[in-house]
């Protein structure tokens, strides 16, 4: 396993009085080396009950968006990658992570039915404990300027969408007005159930979907406190 586990002199320090070891894990190559960090820190907390003590575990990881994607294929993989990942590594493991610090950009190009027709946009989620996650877009001079803010981690679909609401493009997607429909934690209507509640432009842009799949697994996870501020 491509893992690096070392302690933080510092932080440990700070949390002596609490009887609390702050570990760093900086990971990961591959999807199939998540359930050895889950099986390796599930076991440091065993030992560390019995011991009267308390640890502290944080992950570093640039590309884990990237590795979560990967999972939904876990099924096709296995008889080639034997452990590899499943959905329960994020649902019943990675959920219970608070997230101290992201940013992912995002650089998009849509196509329009007018001049230039074709109309690059670019922008960035951003999240830094315990500041809002926020969703910056990129002007003309090259400056990110906010957008949007919420309490609640917005679905990577829901950042392409306010990025085309202000770049003015919300009505050539086929977005409705109102812009609380943009993202997961939109109101459902039951009523509507089994039916595809998007305008027709706006599903041959965007297709069914309105998340990845562990965007919008609320009653699988085990924790909401990945998605929090």
């Amino acid at each position: 396993m491509q893992a690096l586990l070392r302690r933080l002199p510092a932080a440990a320090s700070l949390c002596a009085c609490l009887h609390q070891d702050v570990f760093i894990y900086i990971i990961c190559q591959e999807a199939a080396e998540l359930p050895k960090v889950r099986n390796y820190i599930e076991k440091a907390d065993a030992v560390a009950t019995r011991q009267g003590r308390v640890l502290r575990h944080v992950i570093f990881n640039l590309n884990l968006n990237k590795l979560r994607g990967d999972i939904e294929f876990y099924n096709k993989l296995l008889p080639f990658q034997p452990g590899q990942a499943t959905p329960k590594v994020h649902l019943d493991f990675f959920s219970t992570f608070r997230n101290s610090y992201l940013i992912r950009f995002g650089k998009y190009t849509q196509t329009v039915l007018r001049d230039p027709f074709n109309i690059n946009y670019v922008g960035a989620m951003y999240h830094a404990y315990p500041s809002p996650w926020q969703v910056f877009m990129q002007d003309p001079d090259g400056n990110y300027q906010p957008i949007h803010a919420t309490d609640l981690r917005p679905s990577i679909q829901c950042v392409k969408r306010k990025l085309q609401r202000a770049n003015g493009l919300w009505r050539d997607v086929g977005l409705p007005e109102d812009e609380n429909e943009d993202d997961v934690y939109k109101v459902v209507d039951m009523k509507a159930a089994g039916t595809i509640n998007k305008t027709v432009l706006q599903f041959i842009k965007e297709g069914a979907g309105d998340a990845l799949w562990w965007e919008e697994e609320f009653e699988d996870e085990v924790s909401r406190k990945w998605r929090l501020a």
